[in-house]
This record gives C-alpha cells, sequence and structure tokens, in this order.
C-alpha cells in the first residue's frame, strides 16, 4: 500500500460553511468522547455504543476520526466522520452532522478529509452503507462519486430498513 501521497489537508484547518459560518476540522481524540456518543444518540439511527467509539477514537487497526467544530470555541464538535483502511479500501463506518447543522456542507467535507486521508493511504476505493431511507445522505454520498452497488435486506435491527451498499473509486 503506497503510503506517500500528500495530505491535502494540514489539519486542523479552517473553512466557512455555505451559510458563511466558519468552522475547524480536527482530529478526534478521546476527549471527544462522549460529544460524539451525545451526536449519535440524536442522529436517528441505531447508535453505537460509547465503548465502540471510545475503540474506534483510539486509532487502532487503520481507523481514522475527524471532527468539525466551531472556528470560534474549538471545543464541541457538530459532526463527526470515522473510517478505516481495509486493504486497498477505505470504509467509512459512520458520519454524523448534528441536526441542526444539516445541510451546510459539514458532511461534504467530512467526505473531502476522508477521501484524501484514504489516498494517502494508498486506498483505490471506498465503501459505506446507509439506510435505504436517508434519501438526504445517498445524494451526498452520490455527489462524491459513490455508488449504489448492492442492499443487504433487514441490515438495521431498530426498522429493520435495508442497508444500501455504496462504492467509488478513488483515484
Amino acid at each position: 500500500m503506497a503510503k506517500n501521497k500528500p495530505f491535502r489537508y494540514y489539519l486542523p484547518f479552517a473553512f466557512s460553511a455555505r451559510n458563511g459560518t466558519r468552522w475547524l476540522v480536527r482530529k478526534a481524540t478521546l476527549s471527544d468522547l462522549y460529544d460524539i456518543v451525545a451526536l449519535d444518540a440524536q442522529s436517528g439511527h441505531t447508535p453505537w455504543s460509547e465503548g465502540a467509539y471510545k475503540d474506534r477514537l483510539k486509532g487502532q487497526d487503520e481507523t481514522v476520526s475527524f471532527v468539525i467544530v466551531p472556528e470560534q470555541d474549538n471545543e464541541q464538535p457538530h459532526a463527526f466522520a470515522i473510517g478505516r483502511v481495509i486493504v486497498d479500501e477505505f470504509e467509512i463506518l459512520n458520519i454524523v452532522v448534528d441536526q441542526n447543522d444539516r445541510g451546510i456542507g459539514l458532511g461534504a467535507m467530512l467526505l473531502s478529509v476522508m477521501r484524501d486521508h484514504a489516498v494517502t493511504r494508498g486506498c483505490n476505493a471506498w465503501i459505506l452503507e446507509v439506510k435505504e431511507s436517508n434519501d438526504a445522505a445517498i445524494r451526498l454520498y452520490e455527489t462524491q462519486g459513490l455508488d449504489v452497488v448492492g442492499k443487504r435486506p433487514g441490515y438495521y435491527s431498530d426498522t429493520g430498513e435495508a442497508a444500501i451498499l455504496m462504492r467509488g473509486a478513488l483515484l
């Protein structure tokens, strides 16, 4: 796996959302654990356990996590993404944006950072699963070059919904 391609974003970095608000993207740390758990709980899908997030935030097994925080206070995350390298693919494990901040570009920024990280790690594709009823997320993923490649009926235990499998080329 090639690991010598430059990472476009030097963390942390600031950006402006579509509504003009200013944000910082940085790597998530264990100190973000409770805020990430709270964001996940209000997201409308089956939340992960605190232990699962804690394990992922430790950055083991090629896992990486990023958060977006307001530029002025740089503390409480309003969005996060977690992914991991699996051989030559990058799997988006979870991506959540605070309900009050959806539609302003935070999700797209997280995907852009995840894409760059994946390319830096030598991945040639990225994959994810999304609830079939999550039309907004599916549209966002399609704008990032991911296509529907399959379906897992009854995948989500909380609703019985199918998981839509999506995959996209990175190179």
